[in-house]
């Protein structure tokens, strides 16, 4: 917590790269003590499904935009 603001121990981000149709995913620490580059963040979407219950599209998918609010991850400082 930062005051009474919860803040989640960690971010993800969960990427389409259109030109080379593959899926990439990231976790990070939400700590910028020991900044260590987006390479050595990088996890399999499987693992941000789990984590979130969110299910991204698979290679036989269509795949199409959607807006997602605010999520916490129930990792809170």
């Amino acid at each position: 917590k930062i005051g009474k603001i919860c803040v989640p121990k960690q971010c993800w981000k969960v990427l389409y790269i259109k030109s080379t149709k593959k899926w990439v995913a990231y976790l990070f620490d939400n700590n910028t003590n020991k900044p260590d580059g987006i390479a050595n963040n990088e996890v399999k979407v499987e693992q941000i499904s789990l984590m979130t219950g969110l299910k991204f599209a698979n290679k036989n998918s269509e795949i199409r935009p959607i807006k997602i609010s605010l999520l916490h991850l129930n990792k809170y400082q």
